[in-house]
């Protein structure tokens, strides 16, 4: 329902077959100094399959997402880096967001 909405998927492919992926979620905030149009991204899900890791296929995608992104005139783009994506993303321009806040969550429902 989202799709191309708020929700932006960036595919490449090898012949039929999706190897790359990256999301990015759009989100609108209010307007403060950290986000002076209150329009924000998130990267979500960037993956490679395995036997096509070591590429530059995640690498195009990203560039592909935050073309994206500025044509949507965010004023930031936040992601969650695992180890592996750190060097990627740091090349890319992402840096660490030292926060004074402690990321917390709450779950409405409990599993049992």
């Amino acid at each position: 329902a989202h799709l191309n909405q708020n929700l932006f998927a960036f595919v490449l492919r090898e012949e039929d077959r999706i190897v790359s992926c990256a999301f990015l979620l759009v989100i609108e905030k209010p307007m403060s100094p950290a986000f002076l149009n209150g329009k924000t991204g998130t990267v979500m899900n960037v993956y490679t399959c395995p036997d096509c890791r070591h590429r530059g296929y995640a690498k195009k995608v990203m560039q592909r997402l935050m073309d994206e992104a500025k044509a949507l005139d965010l004023c930031t783009v936040e992601l969650k880096a695992t180890e592996d994506g750190y060097p990627l993303y740091h090349v890319l321009g992402f840096a660490d967001a030292p926060s004074r806040y402690h990321p917390m969550r709450w779950k409405p429902f409990k599993s049992n």
